[in-house]
């Protein structure tokens, strides 16, 4: 993958360079647009709903080794994907 030169990168939010705005994460994201995925982040995992939850839910079943009901095919087969 090429590299950019230094501050002409943009931000997955808004599209602003990292001149613009004074720096990017390593997620190329700018502070605001960075601060806003927080709380949305934080909302979510408050109303228990939204996908950034549903992502930490399905993460936390399979560190354990389980797969969660809403993964599983309508036919009772208990594979997530049947063959």
């Amino acid at each position: 993958m090429a590299r950019t030169p230094a501050g002409t990168a943009r931000c997955k939010g808004c599209g602003k360079t990292g001149y613009d705005v004074g720096g990017l994460s390593g997620r190329y994201l700018c502070p605001d647009c960075g601060y806003e995925r927080v709380r949305e982040n934080a909302a979510q995992m408050h109303a228990r709903s939204g996908p950034y939850w549903a992502k930490w839910r399905r993460n936390m079943a399979a560190c354990v080794g389980g797969l969660l009901l809403d993964d599983m095919p309508a036919n009772g087969n208990t594979e997530p994907h049947a063959r």
